[in-house]
C-alpha cells in the first residue's frame, strides 16, 4: 500500500541553517549581468550526513568594471584559495580558464548565514575555513569515506 497522503514533505529548497558545512566546488560558469559585466556564478555542493548534496552559488564579479567591486571579488577568492592551502604565489592567473580551473579544484568549509531581501530568504557564503579534523565543531559531522573526491 502506498499511503503518500501520510507522507510529510520537505521543502528541499528552505536556506540551510546558519553555521559551517563542508563543500566543493561542483561548478564555475561566466554570465553576464543586466549591465554586461561578466561575473564568476560558482556551484557549491555540500557533503557530509546533514544538507548532503544541497547546494549554495555564489557570484564573483572578478571582471566587473569598478576596480573596488573586483577586489571584493578577488578577497573572497584569495581566502576561499587560502583555505583550500593555496600558497598567494599559486593565485596569480592569465586567465578566466585558468581561475575557473583553480576555483573547480576547491574543497572547503562554507561558513553560511541567511540574507532575506524582496525574493525571500536565502544562504549566503560568509567565509571560508581550511576543511581538516581541527574543524570538529562544525554543524555536519563527515568521514573520509563520506567525502565525494
Amino acid at each position: 500500500m502506498f499511503e503518500i497522503g501520510k507522507t510529510e514533505v520537505q521543502d528541499e529548497y528552505a536556506p540551510i541553517p546558519n553555521g559551517m558545512y563542508p563543500a566543493f566546488v561542483d561548478e564555475v560558469m561566466f554570465k553576464a549581468s543586466k549591465a554586461g559585466a561578466e561575473y564568476m556564478n560558482v556551484k557549491f555542493k555540500i557533503f557530509g550526513d546533514n544538507y548532503a548534496n544541497r547546494v549554495v552559488w555564489n557570484i564573483y564579479n572578478v571582471m566587473h568594471p569598478k576596480e573596488q567591486v573586483r577586489n571584493i571579488a578577488f578577497g573572497d577568492l584569495k581566502k576561499m584559495f587560502t583555505a583550500n592551502g593555496m600558497e598567494e604565489s599559486e593565485m596569480d592567473f592569465t586567465s578566466k580558464e585558468q581561475l575557473a580551473a583553480a576555483v573547480k579544484d576547491c574543497r572547503v568549509y562554507l561558513k553560511l548565514t541567511q540574507k532575506t531581501d524582496d525574493y525571500g530568504t536565502k544562504n549566503v557564503i560568509k567565509g571560508y575555513d581550511v576543511l581538516d579534523e581541527k574543524n570538529k565543531s562544525s554543524t555536519t559531522s563527515f568521514t573520509a569515506d563520506s567525502i565525494p573526491f
